[in-house]
């Protein structure tokens, strides 16, 4: 008797949660009753040009009731909903979707895919994911919240400077230390790092470039950066670099880094050094 009345409850929930699921401004007139709410998305934490999603998924947590999730195609969402603390996390659909827990919001995360290559755990560049969430009390009268969803992302700008006499025909580079999960919200870095393989374009002779996306609200330390380059002769040099707490994320989510290397001791170690780094860019993004 008792699991009927909470599935019965669950599905009177859910019907008065669509019931009024649009942005109509004759729905706010009807709002009389107990548990009116309107939903509204603030975009101003979007950066660098980044577009606002077509939809995003909406997901509410009552401590008494089943989680109850809407997809929302518009920046105002009208709902009438059962009283009490609703926590609330709102995500887009990047395209590569992962996210996991969304049973209760304390353990709703995304994550990366991983992979094992050679005996090394690595991960791929993050898509563009968004999210946001909010704590609201429903009661008797008519409530209005605003949530700001925000990218949960940060790019950094590679670009890779060679100095020497024999033509170098590709790059393939590895950042290690990239986070691979990431708390929607709390906002916190889960457990679990990776390598991040990623391929940088020649833009001109002996000069490469990559924007790279990586997961998290703040990722926090990255290790090395190991670069492999293949010259015209097909011989290779690999070289490794210590990038631990170069990335200043508090102060930009983008960075661009400029790496040269002067390779003209031929057969010696190469001279590394960080050529230039700085707080964000004004190239377009592009996440692949």
């Amino acid at each position: 008797m008792r699991r009927t009345l909470f599935y019965t409850g669950v599905c009177l929930t859910g019907l008065l949660l669509f019931g009024c699921n649009n942005q109509c401004r004759e729905c706010e007139d009807q709002f009389i009753g107990n548990g009116n709410f309107r939903l509204v998305l603030d975009w101003t934490k979007l950066w660098q040009g980044i577009e606002k999603p077509e939809e995003m998924n909406v997901y509410f947590y009552h401590s008494d009731l089943a989680p109850l999730k809407d997809k929302i195609y518009t920046d105002t969402t009208y709902y009438n909903l059962p009283s009490g603390r609703y926590n609330i996390v709102a995500v887009n659909n990047a395209g590569l979707e992962n996210y996991t827990g969304m049973d209760h919001y304390y353990t709703a995360q995304v994550t990366l895919p991983v992979y094992v290559v050679d005996n090394l755990v690595t991960t791929t560049e993050a898509p563009l994911y968004l999210a946001a969430h909010h704590t609201v009390a429903i009661g008797n009268t008519f409530k209005e919240s605003k949530i700001m969803p925000a990218p949960i992302i940060k790019i950094i700008h590679f670009t890779f400077r060679i100095k020497s006499g024999i033509n170098i025909e590709s790059i393939r580079a590895e950042l290690q230390g990239v986070q691979t999960s990431a708390m929607l919200f709390t906002e916190e870095q889960a457990l679990g790092a990776a390598c991040l393989p990623f391929i940088p374009l020649q833009t001109q002779e002996n000069n490469f470039y990559k924007p790279v996306s990586i997961l998290g609200f703040a990722p926090g330390e990255v290790n090395l950066l190991s670069v492999r380059m293949t010259c015209r002769d097909g011989s290779t040099l690999e070289t490794v670099t210590d990038l631990s707490g170069k990335f200043d994320f508090q102060t930009s989510p983008v960075q661009s880094c400029t790496m040269y290397y002067d390779l003209e001791n031929n057969g010696l170690e190469p001279d590394i050094m960080i050529e230039s780094w700085q707080p964000g860019i004004n190239q377009d993004i592009h996440i692949y």
